[in-house]
């Protein structure tokens, strides 16, 4: 506070002493008109009885002249009452911290909300008191800040876990469902993940009854009658009705809806329910059926056939001029029709030309075997095998590469069906070559027949093979005794069911699909240990990756995974085999 006066006579203080206000010159008016006292301030000042005060100063009462008294970050004010207040600002509180001198201070945790409460840390475990902030400052109130991986259960903050999760500190155990193991996830939320290789379904874990992989791209049937498929999308080949890649499995039929089976050629997928023809993805060579429009779909279209048993899908992507995703599909009834759709340039549809088709026709000459699982019907990228009803074996289409194994490598395609061995159980094919196993000799053999272009039927050379061979491989794999078999783009799998180390692959590694560190090694062959107290039951290949069902109904994959095709949760390939994510 500033002031100045000059020191008046007794006269002229009682005067300023009952004066109301004060001016630049005070007279007594009651006496003669003489000069009683003078008080004079300063230019800006401002007067109140008798002093002079700093224009800043805040005087809410001129009677008692009394000079406000403001904190800092406050801005001073009077009352309706004249009576001297405050309002704080710069993001501040009235805190009266100090009995009889109110302050403005920021909100923090030793002068929270009104009361300007020092905020407590927990009862128990790593933590700290915090202000909690409200709508404006002031109105905040005390809570507890528990560090990282812990949550505040009560007034303590625990390690946050499964039994303890969230703030309501939930026990999520009782709500997990079978074959699960209950977790906390980093939203503080109860969640399950379905124990290693069971796949998610709804809200339960399911295993899988059958599987079938693309070129990058892979879908299962659970034992609970659902689909579920994962990977490259970029042409609706998973089927949930968008384009956008999954790298973990996405439920497209939930449990209950009766899928019995389920082919996937190079971009697209069908699938059986209830005995009906369902398919998706790419469209641009009919391979949809003759309710698809357009060049792709990426919800489920339906055939128009039913009584299906099995269904084998193939195709390529022809790189020649526009690239374009080729596909054919094929179907077994339960008459024993095997019925063929899509591309047919290369005969492979086996209708005795090369022609392409919507509508499902019957292959000529055929009588296939009733079945109710795949394997008795293979398509690869312009070939088409089947195990007809007496045991044999016929194929047709492209033969460039052998691949029909009717003994021609030829630029003319077989456009129907030929024989090609009169005994066997289970054919797969891969993009240029075949698989079969022959039961002629009584214990069951591998023969392989098409291109060996990278030692996909382990011939040796790599000159392509046209009739059914025995690998060559170290002494061969015939004496593995197979019962399953699957082929990818230049790779074949071999399962000996009941048999600890009987998965074997052969031909490509380039990424680990034979279940290996990845190598060039064109007609190596591979254990793929699958790293569990487990057996394989079956074994699927697609474009350069491998997957295994085990008796659990579990799923391991390995090999390329660049567009999430093992279903990992990741893009990273891999040669060890590790489970299908089941979150």
């Amino acid at each position: 506070m500033a002031w100045r006066r000059q020191a008046p006579g007794p006269a002229t203080l009682a005067l300023l002493v009952s004066a109301a206000a004060c001016g630049n010159t005070l007279v007594d008016h009651n006496a003669p008109p003489t000069l009683l006292g003078v008080t004079e301030c300063e230019a800006g000042f401002q007067t109140c009885g008798g002093g002079c005060f700093a224009p800043s100063t805040l005087i809410c009462d001129p009677e008692s002249c009394e000079v406000c008294a403001v904190p800092n970050d406050a801005v001073g004010e009077c009352t309706a009452a004249a009576a001297c207040s405050f309002t704080c600002v710069n993001g501040t509180h009235r805190c009266e911290q100090v009995p009889g001198l109110p302050l403005c201070v920021a909100e923090s945790a030793t002068s929270c909300g009104n009361a300007c409460e020092v905020c407590a840390g927990p009862t128990a475990g790593p933590g700290q008191g915090v202000c909690l902030p409200g709508p404006s400052p002031g109105t905040g109130h005390c809570g507890v800040d528990c560090e990282i991986g812990h949550e505040l259960c009560g007034t303590s903050c625990v390690a946050e876990s499964a039994e303890s999760c969230g703030e309501s500190c939930e026990d999520c155990r009782p709500s997990t469902p079978a074959q699960a193991t209950a977790e906390c996830t980093s939203a503080h939320t109860c969640a399950f993940v379905c124990n290693p290789g069971l796949l998610r379904c709804g809200d339960g874990c399911c295993a899988v009854s059958a599987l079938a992989l693309g070129a990058e791209h892979a879908c299962a049937v659970t034992t609970a009658g659902g689909l579920l498929c994962w990977g490259a999308n970029g042409l609706g080949q998973l089927g949930d009705g968008t384009t956008s890649d999954r790298d973990t499995p996405t439920e497209i039929y939930p449990s209950g809806s009766e899928v019995t089976g389920v082919a996937t050629g190079f971009a697209h997928t069908c699938a059986v329910v209830g005995g009906a023809v369902h398919c998706w993805g790419s469209n641009a060579t009919l391979q949809l059926g003759p309710n698809a429009t357009g060049s792709e779909s990426p919800a489920p279209v339906a055939v128009g056939l039913s009584s299906v048993v099995t269904i084998a899908a193939g195709g390529y992507l022809n790189s020649g001029g526009a690239p374009t995703a080729e596909g054919h599909t094929c179907a077994v009834t339960t008459n024993g029709e095997v019925r063929c759709w899509g591309a047919g340039n290369a005969g492979q549809l086996g209708f005795g030309d090369t022609t392409s088709s919507a509508t499902p026709r019957p292959v000529a000459g055929v009588t296939a075997s009733t079945v109710t699982s795949g394997g008795v019907l293979a398509a690869g990228a312009r070939h088409t095998c089947v195990v007809t009803a007496a045991g044999g074996l016929a194929c047709w289409g492209d033969r460039t590469s052998g691949q029909v194994g009717d003994g021609a490598v030829s630029p003319t395609p077989a456009v129907s069906p030929a024989t090609v061995l009169t005994t066997a159980s289970f054919v797969a094919a891969g993009v240029a070559h075949g698989c079969a196993i022959d039961t002629s000799q009584g214990d069951p053999v591998v023969l392989c027949w098409g291109s060996n272009a990278e030692g996909e039927i382990g011939a040796g050379a790599t000159t392509p093979v046209p009739a059914p061979t025995a690998p060559e491989i170290g002494g061969g794999i015939a004496s593995l005794r197979p019962t399953r078999l699957a082929a990818g783009r230049a790779h074949s799998c071999m399962l000996r069911l009941g048999d600890i180390g009987g998965l074997k692959c052969m031909g490509a590694n380039d990424v680990g699909q034979r279940g290996t560190p990845a190598s060039i090694d064109p007609g190596g062959v591979s254990a793929a240990p699958i790293p569990v107290a487990d057996l394989a039951v079956d074994v699927a290949a697609g474009g350069d990756s491998t997957c295994a069902r085990l008796t659990s109904g579990a799923v391991y994959c390995w090999g390329d995974n660049r567009r999430g095709q093992l279903g990992d949760g990741s893009t990273t390939s891999r040669p060890d085999p590790l489970p299908v994510s089941g979150r």
